[in-house]
């Protein structure tokens, strides 16, 4: 709602200083405010913040705070969600999490996570391999403009 997103602006405005002075602690009473909110942008905003600032000493809000943009069905944080579990940074690797979060955001046909599933397709990283499978993802994430994809594509 209208609501949300002058809050989510004004959290913005504070954090990066545009037409107030910085302070990110504003920001954060701001965005604070919407912790009941359905919208998931707002999560994702509070976990780059969290990211931004305080790194690996909040990683579990920084989790919790992308599982909620996450579940609300934002593509990004469902894409960091499958880059963290993959790397194992603020929590253990994951490969099982991994390809959740790949699936999900894959469906949405975002193309990073089309080709990260598409390689732990070839590998067998927390999956069955699938050669098939995996070449379908890839042929989708070229469509959407990953250069990566076709060059792997090209290969096999």
């Amino acid at each position: 709602n209208e609501s949300e997103q002058a809050k989510m602006f004004l959290a913005y405005c504070y954090y990066n200083g545009i037409g107030v002075e910085r302070s990110v602690e504003q920001a954060m009473e701001e965005l604070e405010k919407l912790s009941d909110s359905k919208h998931p942008l707002a999560y994702y905003q509070s976990a780059q913040i969290v990211k931004e600032q305080y790194g690996e000493e909040q990683g579990e809000l920084l989790i919790e705070l992308l599982l909620k943009s996450a579940d609300l069905g934002y593509v990004q944080a469902q894409v960091d969600l499958m880059n963290i579990y993959a790397e194992g940074k603020y929590v253990p690797e994951c490969p099982q999490l991994c390809i959740e979060f790949a699936q999900k955001a894959s469906i949405q046909g975002h193309p990073e996570a089309l080709f990260t599933l598409a390689i732990c397709l070839i590998k067998g990283y927390g999956t069955k391999k699938d050669k098939i499978k995996a070449k379908e993802l890839l042929k989708l994430a070229a469509d959407r403009g990953s250069s990566d994809a076709d060059e792997i594509l090209k290969s096999l």
